[in-house]
């Protein structure tokens, strides 16, 4: 024997671990185990068989150690520790070392309290175990951003009016100097008319008794639900062919008038290695996050959105390990969505002789193109262009290629006129090319400049990412003009230290023809900027003040030709000011100038003053807008544009007490900032407690979710708190958001003991659920056995004590559960006195058919029920019934259809338990009694899914019964039954028997086969999405409810089975479905579960048939993973 005591002691540290290690005490020594401590605090640790060495590194990769327990010596790094005999014992499983090793090695402050047989850890490291806890604190706090939501319901849709709304936008300027006074206006107006948009602009302007004024861009657009025409448009429009040009007709297209968001999806796969926490941000914003597992792969499915997208991957290993890897995604507007086809059509007379053109006013045009998307990687577009005086139409095409996700290509080919083509590439670290150029065809009529060829090109290099950075731009471009060429080249470096900015650059202008060469335009320029932080620390009059400095020095000349210093600070909550002086020596004059700016929520106005060498500069602006909220009657003002856009009307409303949550006549607003939209807008809360939002886009839907924390009453709640709606052209939606009076709900749940003792039932949860809505919330009895809910919604409700907790208990409730009704009433409802007493099942007052026992739905009459066989007696299984069939018959008889419905009552009383259905024959043949009416000896069949979905039994396999179709039928019509009774079909598994059912002949006479319905799991499952591993937040919350139950009851043993759709090939979806049961068991850990409880299982495609009868392909609900309890530590083998 070991002269060695064992002693197991608890183990806490920083709430982060919460474990026993098992350790060993003599002579008032104890003895840790050194993998089981290092293994807790996700130390690095490695065993080398060979040598007989531990080794690993100690928190930092860089900080490598080694124990060689022969010799008894710890390298750190550089240094060696050489043990006494005294300061390590060693077992078969483990190391052991005194507390004083371990601090004086690594700094790890072991002290054990004897008396209460506790251990615990002081130490000055930040051990990988905190930054691990602290990375999943920081997640929950931020939540993960998503790239892509699905919008939420739809409750105010598109309202068509013949006319609504208006908006005026205005903007008024002033200009004086020592020579001219100028005053000019420019006004936007728009209004819903006829079920679309208008909308025109009017301007004005008078210089020295001079007025002109000028009406233009009047035109009328109608949008269209449909797919093959999006909106339709007549005035004057702009065209959309090669160039753009104001015309007076018609335009007509099937593009968006929403601007396309989502490309499509994009995997993003690769190996981090075993254990590792992989996180997914893009554009520096976390996206998602999975565990690598047992695998290492990890696989996440990214929304990929138009434009350009940094994709961070980084990867944490179990012991403090991180690597980092990043791509750049690029996707340009040109680019279609695969299959995606798209036209566009204009026709009608030019408006205005546009610049730089051979066109004029008046000339008839009339453009068409389409376009369609090939692939992800590439989009053609064709299409055909003329003008009146032009004399033959042109024709044009493009192609616009993605290659490697970051590399982008244009082309467009014009005969006759030009020849353009493109590409540029941004990478992860900012680096970015672009090239271009262009061939000119001489006499074209869209090159009146007379070009022969051009190209351009531009570079951004970042040099230096340290505390200094430093990057280099370049640009330039060569034009030939055939007589000349042109060239301009425009370089410099930016660097930035602390707040501190600093700019040069060099600037040059280059003619060439057979003359020489002729320099031009050379220019140095540099900047200084600096801008104070807002910190208590910073004295006030300097906080937020930006200070400015610029040079320019002409190389031609060799002298300055400027010096500007400027400063600018925000004056107020809504102002600004700007001032500053100049030295011009060009001009040979002294510069002062000044700028202020208010930014009121009503309008916007600036004012700027500039005056130098007896002369001056003075203007002023005014602008903003004005709108009808034609819902509220009232008119916003409003400091931007929003002349051709949408705003929203948002009201709360305690409703009018009728019990029916509408908004009526003498309804009270209850004014409230408590909206928040999935995209930037800007809101604002006016005085008649209405929020109005502005600036959104017309015909384009919009997701808002309510605050309720927001909401001074914590009584009054949103009938909805998440929904949708379709903006209307040129004026405010209106919404109305009904409040109600929450209700409350109170009750006790007290135990009875043999001897009539009652006592309150501290830590037992009460379920409350609500019917309609099909949510579960779970309520905790406090120590003396009460519990309540405050702000519960009104509705239908059933509550009852956890089912599992009371299997676990072995107990029954009296009464099993409670119904009632919740009214939308002014001053609340109440549901009180829900009082339930738990009962061990062997008590007589608890002597009641166990099907009365477990549900709140009463069992069904079967007593008169008449059945073809001479017994007609219906055989219990555990709480629910079994399910005969007879003859070739697929549906059941009238006994066994209500033996189906009373089995439905019992599993709607228990929405959170997984069920298993199962189909069975039934031995009849010797009348032996031996088997189990459960069918628990029997093994699943070996058909496929795909054989047992389509009702026909493999042909393959011996074990399947003739009658296997027939029995799979049998079973899917009374999972079928279930599910039509309001059962969740993600809460069924369905398992085929290929074992006989036995039954005793008087039992099963006239039947030959049987439905079983037994309670599989009462933990939720997680139904996981195509080709997925990720773990939904809906399932999430549900495996948290899971997860506070295994840690209120740490000796029960869970099995985690996962299962797959049978769609693709079975040893991939064998690996998906390791990757669902790891995701599943890491959730778990995370919240504290000891991996040793959790028993992992993937089961493939073979694991159940589909409940869904719509869904012959890839069942959605197969792609689960259950939680099922282990009550016998022997199943952990």
């Amino acid at each position: 024997m070991y002269e060695y005591d064992e002693a197991f002691l608890k183990f806490r540290f920083r709430s982060v671990v919460n474990t026993f290690v098992t350790g060993w005490y003599r002579d008032d020594t104890f003895y840790l185990p050194l993998s089981g401590l290092f293994g807790s605090l996700q130390i690095d640790y490695n065993w080398d068989a060979s040598s007989g060495q531990i080794h690993g590194f100690f928190i930092d990769p860089d900080q490598r150690y080694s124990f060689d327990p022969a010799t008894r010596i710890i390298t750190l790094g550089d240094d060696q520790f050489q043990l006494s005999s005294r300061q390590i014992i060693v077992r078969d499983a483990d190391f052991y070392l005194t507390p004083d090793v371990f601090s004086e090695v690594f700094g790890l402050g072991f002290a054990i309290n004897f008396q209460r047989m506790t251990l615990t850890l002081t130490t000055g490291h930040i051990l990988p175990v905190e930054k691990t806890d602290q990375r999943r604190r920081s997640r929950e706090r931020s939540g993960t951003a998503t790239i892509l939501q699905p919008h939420y319901d739809l409750r105010f849709g598109r309202e068509k009016a013949s006319f609504d709304g208006m908006f005026l936008d205005y903007n008024l300027a002033w200009n004086q100097s020592m020579i001219s006074d100028n005053r000019s206006g420019r006004f936007g107006y728009g209004a819903e008319l006829l079920g679309g948009d208008i909308q025109g602009f009017f301007s004005f302007s008078n210089n020295n008794s001079d007025t002109r004024y000028e009406n233009r861009d009047i035109r009328w657009r109608y949008a269209f639900d449909r797919s093959d025409i999006s909106y339709l448009a007549a005035g004057e429009v702009y065209s959309r062919g090669l160039t753009s040009n104001s015309f007076y007709g018609v335009q007509v297209s099937n593009e968006p008038i929403e601007p396309r968001r989502f490309f499509g999806d994009y995997q993003v796969q690769g190996f981090a290695g075993h254990d590792h926490d992989v996180e997914m941000f893009v554009n520096g914003r976390l996206v998602s996050y999975m565990n690598a597992g047992e695998t290492g792969y990890y696989n996440f499915t990214l929304p990929v959105t138009y434009g350009s997208a940094l994709v961070n991957i980084r990867k944490y290993g179990p012991s403090g390990t991180y690597s980092e890897t990043s791509r750049r995604v690029n996707v340009p507007s040109s680019l279609l969505r695969p299959g995606e086809f798209t036209y566009h059509a204009d026709a009608g007379w030019l408006s205005r002789t546009p610049g730089r053109s051979g066109f004029s006013s008046g000339d008839f045009m009339t453009q068409t193109s389409a376009g369609y998307g090939l692939n992800e990687h590439l989009t053609l577009r064709s299409g055909i262009e003329y003008f009146e005086n032009s004399g033959s139409p042109v024709f044009f095409g493009s192609a616009s290629a993605r290659l490697f996700d970051q590399y982008l290509f244009h082309s467009d080919v014009v005969p006759g006129h030009f020849y353009r083509f493109s590409g540029n590439v941004q990478y992860p670290g900012f680096t970015s090319v672009q090239l271009s150029a262009t061939s000119w065809e001489t006499g074209s009529i869209y090159n009146i400049g007379g070009l022969r060829n051009e190209q351009q090109g531009s570079l951004f290099l970042p040099l230096l990412r340290n505390k200094l950075p430093l990057s280099l731009r370049f640009s330039g471009s060569r034009t030939d003009f055939g007589s000349q060429t042109m060239y301009q080249y425009d370089t410099g470096l930016i660097a930035r230290y602390r707040r501190l900015n600093i700019q040069a650059g060099y600037r040059e202008t280059l003619f060439h023809n057979s003359g020489g060469t002729i320099r031009q335009n050379r220019l140095l320029t540099g900047s200084l900027f600096y801008m104070f932080e807002n910190r208590p620390s910073v004295p006030a009059p300097l906080r937020t003040l930006m200070v400015r400095a610029q040079m320019r020095y002409t190389v031609q000349q060799d002298r300055f030709e400027s010096i500007t210093l400027t400063i600018d600070r925000r004056l107020g909550k809504f102002g600004r000011f700007s001032t500053g002086v100049e030295r011009n020596f060009a001009r040979r004059g002294d510069f002062f100038f000044l700028s202020l700016t208010f930014d009121f929520p009503q309008l916007r106005t600036s004012g700027n003053y500039r005056s130098g060498r007896n002369d001056y500069i003075m203007n002023h602006q005014v602008q903003g807008s004005v709108g009808y909220d034609s819902g509220f009657n009232r008119l916003v003002l409003d400091n931007r544009q929003n002349v051709g856009q949408a705003g929203a009307a948002i009201r709360m409303l305690i409703t009018d007490g009728n019990g029916g949550g509408t908004v009526a006549t003498g309804s009270s607003v209850i004014p409230a900032e408590a909206i928040r939209f999935r995209q930037t807008t800007s809101s604002r809360l006016h005085d008649d407690g209405v929020s109005r939002v502005t600036h959104l886009m017309p015909y384009t839907r919009y997701s808002i979710e309510i605050l309720t924390d927001r909401i001074k009453n914590p009584l009054l709640i949103p009938e909805f708190t998440e929904f949708s709606f379709v903006t209307d052209p040129n004026g405010f939606k209106q919404i109305d958001i009904p409040l109600v009076m929450s209700g409350e709900v109170d009750g006790s749940v007290t135990v009875l003991d043999r001897n009539g003792n009652t006592s309150g039932a501290n830590g037992l949860r009460v379920v409350l659920f609500e019917k309609n809505r099909r949510t579960r919330e779970v309520l905790p009895a406090y120590s003396d056995g009460t519990f309540y809910k405050l702000g519960v919604h009104p509705g239908s409700y059933i509550i009852y004590p956890d089912s599992m907790q009371l299997q676990m208990l072995d107990m029954v409730s009296e009464p099993p559960y409670y119904e009632f009704d919740l009214e939308a009433l002014p001053e609340g409802d109440y549901a009180e006195m829900l009082d339930f007493r738990l009962l061990n099942r062997m008590h007589p007052d608890s002597e009641l058919p166990a099907s009365e026992i477990a549900t709140p739905f009463p069992a069904p009459a079967l007593a008169n029920a008449t059945a073809p066989a001479p017994a007609s007696e219906i055989v219990f299984g555990a709480d629910y019934l079994l399910v005969m069939f007879s003859g070739d018959e697929i549906r059941p008889d009238e006994a066994n259809s209500e033996a189906a419905l009373h089995n439905a009552g019992l599993i709607r009383n228990k929405p959170g338990m997984v069920i298993e259905v199962s189909g069975s024959g039934l031995d009849t043949g010797s009348g032996s009694n031996s088997g189990s009416n459960s069918g628990s000896d029997s093994a699943t069949i070996s058909a496929s899914a795909s054989d047992l979905n389509s009702n026909s039994a493999s042909a393959s396999g011996s074990a399947v019964r003739p009658d296997a179709g027939l029995i799979w039928s049998r079973t899917l019509e009374v999972a079928t039954t279930y599910i039509e009774n309001g059962l969740d079909p993600r809460y069924i598994r369905l398992n085929y028997k290929s074992g006989l059912t036995g039954l005793t002949g008087e039992q099963a006479r006239g039947y030959n086969s049987a439905v079983i319905t037994e309670d599989l799991s009462p933990l939720h499952p997680v139904i996981f999405g195509l080709n997925s591993s990720l773990i939904d937040p809906e399932f999430e919350a549900l495996l948290d409810e899971n997860a506070a139950y295994l840690n209120e009851h740490p000796d029960v043993v869970i099995l985690i089975q996962a299962l797959a759709d049978d769609i693709g090939n079975p040893d991939y979806n064998q690996w998906l479905t390791t990757r669902r049961a790891a995701a599943v068991r890491n959730h778990y850990t995370g919240r504290g579960i000891d991996t040793r409880r959790i028993i992992i299982e993937s089961l493939g495609i073979t694991g159940s048939p589909c409940v869904l009868q719509d869904e012959k392909m890839g069942c959605s609900v197969n792609r689960r993973a259950d939680t099922l309890l282990v009550m016998d530590d022997e199943n952990e083998e």
